[in-house]
């Protein structure tokens, strides 16, 4: 038995593209922020608002995650 060799749609081979830049991009604000926690550099009064940002990015990073590796698994079929 043979697997058929599958491949995703132009509007899917676009979509993993953006989908990595996206991916790379929040990857690289997370750390941001995350070093600004790390080293003391975010004044009191933005430490909610900007705790609140990393979680918002964590979320739409996790859900990017997610549809890259659903595509990427398409591709190993």
């Amino acid at each position: 038995k043979k697997s058929k060799k599958v491949k995703l749609s132009n509007q899917e081979n676009k979509e993993f593209t953006l989908l990595e830049e996206t991916i790379t991009d929040l990857e690289k604000q997370k750390r941001t922020i995350e070093n600004l926690f790390s080293e003391n550099k975010i004044e009191a009064s933005k430490i909610s608002k900007k705790s609140q940002e990393l979680a918002e990015i964590m979320a739409v990073l996790e859900e990017k995650e997610a549809r890259w590796l659903a595509l990427s698994i398409k591709l190993e079929v």
